[in-house]
């Protein structure tokens, strides 16, 4: 289709500035639909989710239509505390939605997340820790704004993580997503830390002993500096790194893992990290090329959702399904 719009390769200086005038103009065109695209999107969303107007000459809190008959409650539900809600103090609240009893199905799982950099710390070989300090190879953002929150031991979850654990236990939560720290296991290609690999097994181990269910994710906005140095995911070849890590884990803790996630919002990881550069690897780069960053992270989705499927044959919780895999 380029050839189409006369973007074909032609000699001459001339011809070459004039194509890429095009491509320049092409790559605005596809930001500007893009923009358009998501934003009536999400004006429709929000339209349906929006409450219908009240009926004209209704009291405000009154419901502008007549109640129906309640169905019988699922057995998953949950009642606000009163001691605990505001509305009690806030009469003129107009919401009935909390004044009442929330329910939820019974298939439904309260639970939490937490990305690894976010929270275990100590992670000097990341990705983001040298983004910080705008040490190599992101010498580049020095004297750029950026985000640059120094996360240091953050929570300290590597050392902490028996507390955590009887936290959720108190919030009664049913699942917990976690993410396996690449950049902390993955030492070099075809080597792992041993080590770190055991105490993830024994937090998993310790999460389905308290009854809550362990979702992994495998890319987490983070990557070891190795693959930082040969181009992170604007290389196809990171793709195969990342599936070496893939495939580690999907042997080694499928026992504890029936459900995977591949990658967290790869499209908020490449916009911010590819266009914008306000995240690793903080790069301000042209549509077509953020295209192409996107196009290896969706390829490296594809075959870690069939090596997952092939290689994770351990039912962990006993319902048939050993591989539950998607994104976040």
């Amino acid at each position: 289709w380029r050839r189409a719009a006369g973007w074909g390769r032609r000699a001459g200086a001339s011809n070459r500035h004039s194509s890429r005038s095009k491509l320049i103009a092409c790559d605005l065109c596809v930001g500007l639909c893009l923009y358009l695209v998501l934003g009536v999107t999400a004006s429709v969303a929000w339209s349906r989710c929006a409450p219908p107007p009240p009926l004209p000459g209704a009291p405000a809190d009154v419901e502008s239509e007549p109640p129906t008959a309640q169905a019988e409650p699922p057995t998953n539900h949950i009642e606000l505390d009163p001691q605990l809600s505001s509305v009690q103090e806030a009469p003129t609240l107009n919401n009935t939605m909390l004044a009442r009893q929330i329910r939820f199905p019974p298939s439904f799982k309260f639970g939490a997340a937490t990305a690894a950099y976010q929270v275990e710390g100590g992670l000097h070989n990341a990705s983001w820790y040298a983004f910080e300090r705008g040490l190599s190879p992101y010498e580049h953002t020095q004297d750029r704004e950026t985000t640059r929150g120094y996360a240091g031991r953050a929570t300290d979850m590597w050392e902490l993580f028996d507390d955590d654990l009887e936290r959720m236990k108190a919030l009664h939560l049913q699942t917990y997503r976690m993410s396996i720290s690449w950049s902390r296991l993955h030492l070099a290609r075809g080597q792992f830390d041993m080590p770190a690999l055991a105490r993830y097994r024994r937090w998993l181990r310790e999460l389905r002993l308290a009854g809550i269910e362990p979702v992994v994710t495998l890319l987490h906005y983070e990557e070891p500096l190795w693959v930082s140095m040969q181009g992170s995911w604007a290389n196809a070849s990171t793709a195969d790194d990342w599936l070496e890590l893939v495939s580690f884990l999907a042997v080694q803790l499928g026992g504890q893992v029936d459900v995977w996630v591949t990658q967290n919002e790869p499209f908020v990881y490449a916009g911010l990290g590819w266009l914008e550069g306000r995240w690793p690897p903080g790069l301000v780069m042209a549509v077509r090329d953020w295209w192409l960053v996107m196009v290896h992270l969706s390829s490296a989705h594809r075959r870690a959702y069939a090596a997952l499927h092939a290689l994770d044959t351990a039912d962990a919780d006993g319902d048939g399904k050993p591989a539950m895999v998607g994104l976040a």
